[in-house]
């Protein structure tokens, strides 16, 4: 089960580096690329502190090779995120790149805000068939989760 939430999280990421014109549903896309990505279980779970630790994430799975879905190409220099596990729970680090010719957007401030009208990173998890879990976090930190697109779930 492990595994099937971590295929669905980096396809997901995939999917969402770069937001489509039309609204879309991720996880029937990442379903029908079959494009599968094996993350190893730690054995000791990173800390999760906003700072990366040497040899902290060195377990984790990877992936690289993200295409902008306004143009197509390839983002270069992309953001990368690496992914493990352990029997409690399911690990993401995603580095990406910061502009250079402007500033972060981080306006959210407040948990389940508008985090996604800002530079953000989302994950989607699929914990069972028709369930889909999404994560969003900007640039300061504020999260906001959803299930089935309801913000009020927690």
């Amino acid at each position: 089960m492990h595994m099937r939430l971590v295929v669905a999280a980096l396809m997901a990421l995939a999917l969402a580096v770069a937001a489509p014109a039309q609204p879309a549903d991720p996880m029937a896309v990442a379903y029908e690329a079959r494009t599968a990505l094996l993350a190893p279980p730690v054995g000791a779970p990173p800390v999760i502190d906003g700072t990366v630790a040497a040899g902290e994430w060195d377990r984790a799975c990877a992936a690289t090779g993200f295409f902008d879905h306004a143009t197509g190409e390839l983002v270069v220099p992309g953001p990368v995120p690496f992914v493990a596990w352990d029997e409690g729970a399911i690990y993401v680090l995603v580095v990406t790149p910061v502009p250079t010719d402007r500033e972060l957007a981080a306006q959210a401030t407040e948990r389940d805000g508008p985090v996604f009208r800002d530079d953000a990173v989302e994950v989607f998890l699929s914990p069972r068939a028709g369930e889909v879990v999404q994560y969003l976090v900007n640039s300061i930190g504020t999260l906001q989760d959803l299930r089935n697109n309801d913000a009020t779930w927690n």
